[in-house]
């Protein structure tokens, strides 16, 4: 008898996870299968409920240490390399244009071409504009595909979007390209080299943030394994390497701001490095180069060494950029209808009042969905919605997590505030820049403004709401609870995927 409650106890949490799971999927996707019969149905059942049992049972395994820190890299690792086969080539947005930009600089080429029209692009092998480029995607498509190799028939592919990005936005995919070239003539086969260098790549920075993170682990826990974050960073997509570079950045920052030594040459470097990658990934997270000055004056040997590497660090970053956008704005053109970027940038000027009206009213009629989009309802295309309980639910967490922790650390007000200013500043930026490119002149709200570009931006959050007479009481349940809610979710996610391109 103590063997079967001992059995249960250890595994039962596993079956009851995947029984809700395969139930969860189901009702979600009830409209799709409606009319499949009953046998059919039953055997995606059992794929579901074997593939969530296995990886339960592999989380269990791997999960010995109550130390959420211990396992990260494992559970990332296993999660992130789900999304990257499950979720089918070009279902991750824009992923069609990242793969092309890729493909070029893997050619040789860093600087895209132009067509008559002015749209960035470059003359390749048809087949090239037939991979990852489907809207509605099987695996059955997926497996015709593999054997789409380059031919000597050649036409101008356009990617006008990837081409303002800058090189350095493509290191790990051309990587992976170069590689994937090496061992195969598939283009299929190529893109998911890129595909796995990319997120190897991005989960080893997540891992090292996570190591060096003085504080919020949990927090970071829970946003590094919400869905959009995990498909992002194994994906094609510049977006994977933005999120792992800003939260390594700022919990640089924090190490050095609540170590006891003083910053090195070393670390100088490495956030220069950093902060260049960054605001060279996308230019409206340059301001978060200023969260340099976070650290401590005593940090440095001498007190103008703070400002002195603050501002060269800043200055590099900013000079880099400006020449990159010089080069881009060759590939500026404007998509939208009724798009006027410097008659907008005008008005935004002439009218600041009712930009700021505009911006609220936005924030207003869209909160909804950034928050929702931005931890993972609505997947891929941003087609693909989950239930409703889950973003209610992390969101919840994510509050929770930012403002109960047991962390022994001091945020003075002033910490706050700076933090806060570099974070709306940032927000501020993200909209103006989709108001100018994306939005018809004075249109009432910003357009074209997607929840996935706030991740980067999370682990701020902390820093804002911390509280240090707030303590987790029971430290080994909230990390039980925290790391099976996430793995339930992404497994149920990852089930909703996988069923919806089967058909």
């Amino acid at each position: 008898m103590e063997k079967e409650k001992s059995l249960f106890k250890n595994y039962g949490i596993l079956i009851f996870l995947v029984i809700m799971n395969v139930i969860f999927t189901f009702v979600t996707l009830s409209d799709k299968i409606k009319g499949y019969r009953h046998q059919k149905l039953l055997i995606y059942a059992i794929i579901i409920g074997l593939f969530s049992l296995g990886v339960l049972f592999i989380i269990k395994v791997i999960k010995k240490d109550e130390d959420i820190e211990k396992y990260y890299l494992k559970l990332l690792i296993l999660l992130g390399l789900s999304y990257l086969f499950i979720v089918p080539l070009g279902r991750v947005a824009d992923e069609h244009e990242h793969f092309l930009r890729s493909y070029e600089i893997s050619e040789g080429h860093f600087l895209s071409s132009k067509n008559e029209e002015g749209i960035g692009g470059r003359i390749f092998p048809k087949e090239l504009d037939e991979v990852v480029n489907k809207q509605t995607t099987t695996y059955g498509d997926l497996k015709k595909e593999m054997s789409l190799k380059k031919s000597n028939n050649y036409k101008f592919i356009s990617f006008s979007g990837s081409s303002l990005y800058s090189p350095l936005c493509y290191i790990p995919q051309t990587i992976g390209i170069i590689i994937g070239k090496i061992f195969s003539k598939s283009l299929i086969i190529q893109a998911y080299f890129g595909r796995i260098a990319n997120f190897l790549l991005c989960a080893l920075i997540m891992a090292l943030t996570m190591k060096i993170l003085p504080c919020f682990k949990r927090y970071f826990f829970l946003l590094s394994f919400m869905p959009m974050t995990l498909m992002e960073l194994a994906s094609l997509s510049a977006d994977g390497l933005t999120i792992s570079l800003a939260c390594l950045f700022l919990a640089y920052i924090l190490k050095l701001k609540y170590s006891e030594k003083y910053v090195t040459k070393n670390d100088v470097l490495k956030l220069g490095i950093i902060s260049v990658f960054l605001a060279t990934l996308k230019i409206v997270y340059f301001p978060l180069c200023f969260l340099l000055l976070l650290i401590p004056t005593n940090k440095f040997k001498k007190k103008k060494d703070k400002y002195k590497v603050t501002l060269g660090i800043v200055l590099i970053a900013l000079i880099i950029n400006l020449g990159w956008l010089k080069l881009a704005s060759n590939y500026l053109i404007e998509i939208q209808p009724g798009v006027n970027s410097w008659g907008q940038i005008k008005y935004i000027l002439t009218n600041p009042l009712s930009y700021i009206i505009i911006l609220i009213r936005t924030l207003g009629v869209n909160l909804e969905f950034y928050l929702t989009t931005m931890v993972g309802m609505s997947l891929e295309h941003l087609d693909l919605n989950l239930l409703y309980l889950y973003p209610f639910i992390t969101i919840i967490l994510l509050i929770y997590y930012a403002c109960y922790n047991n962390d022994k650390i001091e945020i003075s007000f002033n910490t706050k505030i700076f933090s806060g200013a570099v974070l709306g500043i940032v927000i501020l930026l993200i909209f103006t820049s989709l108001y100018v490119e994306w939005t018809k002149v004075a249109n009432s709200v910003v357009m074209g403004v997607q929840g996935r570009y706030f991740i980067p931006l999370l682990l701020l959050v902390p820093i804002l709401c911390y509280n240090k007479k707030r303590k987790i009481i029971d430290e080994r349940k909230s990390n039980n609870f925290l790391c099976y809610f996430l793995v339930f979710f992404n497994l149920y996610a990852l089930g909703v995927i996988f069923l919806s391109h089967l058909w």
